[in-house]
């Protein structure tokens, strides 16, 4: 195991077992046990089925993303666990790096479509892709935790509005 390995699982020792949820609805907390459960199984997966079930939109340089760009969806999860979690955050920009280089949609059945807010439209997508990565098992556990954070909180933009819905689940 290299050294960095050792530093990852470290952190999931400490971390993964200790959520702290702090800043999240009470009702909530119940299922934030299950991201510590969920990722361990789900992390024995090398495919992971994301399934966005509202109208979910990125942004990158201020422009909303027609499609899902997992670099961004990776970056947005970390940041948004980093702010819920902040006694246990991931702060580490190699970790991330190594993340999206290392993790890729090998598939995908998605459709366009338009979120209607005050007299606008955002452009987004709904539907499903395919994540599969080729990390070592402790990075695909944080990759795990994330993917089953983001049916909690989200992913993307105007979440509160009820956009960037998600469903995980384990494809074999």
């Amino acid at each position: 195991i290299k050294s960095f390995d050792i530093k990852i699982i470290k952190f999931l020792q400490k971390n993964l077992k200790t959520l702290k949820a702090d800043i999240v609805d009470k009702s909530c907390i119940n299922g934030f046990g299950d991201i510590r459960k969920l990722s361990a199984q789900i992390a024995e997966s090398r495919n992971i089925s994301l399934c966005f079930r509202t109208t979910t939109s990125l942004k990158k340089n201020g422009e909303y993303m027609l499609f899902p760009n997992l670099d961004l969806i990776i970056e947005n999860l970390w940041k948004q666990w980093n702010n819920v979690f902040p006694n246990t955050s991931f702060e580490d920009d190699d970790l991330l790096d190594l993340l999206k280089r290392k993790t890729y949609i090998s598939s995908y059945d998605l459709k366009s479509s338009c979120f209607k807010m005050k007299g606008s439209n955002v452009k987004g997508f709904y539907g499903k892709i395919i994540v599969t990565n080729k990390l070592s098992p402790p990075l695909k556990e944080i990759l795990a935790a994330l993917l089953i954070f983001s049916q909690y909180n989200g992913i993307g933009i105007k979440n509160a509005l009820g956009m960037g819905k998600t469903t995980v689940v384990v494809t074999r």
